[in-house]
């Protein structure tokens, strides 16, 4: 679990930042916003937070508007080819890449409808008991071999109260980034536990300050995979952190 390379980091902030500081005159050091929060009184505070939401709502439409442009430029190449006469093989290939790509638009738009969707405070998310143990065998069956990429420990039976959809896609985006990140030929360990999971992959030690953030890597792309499991987990009421251990990371998810 982990990422290489160096990250154009886009600036972060809460909608929920009230809940997170209210201390008289923002003195705990402890505070995550304390960069932000600098003793002002609460009426600046409130207006320079207002400011930072804009900027992050701002950051991420134009995220959105270039990621979408790769595979939009795309279809319209191979469209204005089938415009012309050629082979029946080289047509059916387009065909193929104009729905590949369109599938993968398809991707990109769901998944940042789901994290405006966490993002609104007036969306109930439908939250009812949930086996770990169960949903993990379930997604691992979603990858090619998985007996091979998957090693399962499980000491006792986990459960949460969550939503089923996000604590899913949660899941899904971690078991997927273990396995992106581990070392070759190594296998991702899942060690389900009472009130504890551990998704283990075998990497170098990696720089976690802003792991979970909206970032853009060196190839242009953007990373929503880990900025959605953070926001997924805090709004079913669980606790993400990764972690550097000994011969890799660790993401571990618990009930707060």
């Amino acid at each position: 679990m982990g990422r290489t390379g160096s990250f154009v980091h886009i600036p972060q902030t809460s909608l929920r930042v009230l809940e997170e500081c209210m201390c008289s005159g923002c003195s705990c050091s402890g505070c995550m916003f304390s960069s932000a929060c600098t003793g002002q009184s609460l009426p600046n505070r409130l207006v320079r937070e207002k400011k930072m939401v804009k900027e992050v709502r701002r950051d991420s439409v134009n995220a959105i508007a270039h990621q979408l442009r790769t595979p939009l430029a795309a279809i319209a190449g191979y469209a204005e080819n089938l415009k012309y006469n050629v082979s029946e093989e080289k047509k059916e290939k387009y065909i193929d890449q104009i729905l590949a790509k369109s599938e993968e638009m398809d991707r990109m738009i769901e998944e940042m409808i789901s994290i405006s969707r966490l993002d609104d405070d007036s969306v109930t998310l439908e939250r009812q008991e949930i086996s770990v143990n169960e949903k993990i065998q379930e997604l691992l069956e979603n990858f090619d071999h998985y007996t091979d990429v998957f090693e399962v420990k499980e000491e006792s039976q986990m459960k949460v109260t969550a939503d089923s959809f996000y604590f899913e896609k949660m899941l899904m985006c971690l078991l997927d980034n273990a396995v992106r990140y581990r070392k070759e030929n190594t296998k991702v360990n899942v060690l389900i536990e009472e009130k504890k999971l551990i998704i283990h992959n075998a990497s170098d030690p990696v720089d976690l300050s802003g792991i979970f953030e909206f970032h853009q890597s060196k190839n242009g792309r953007f990373g929503f995979g880990l900025y959605f499991a953070k926001k997924a987990a805090g709004k079913n009421g669980l606790s993400l952190k990764l972690e550097n251990v000994q011969d890799g990371i660790d993401a571990v998810l618990k009930p707060q």
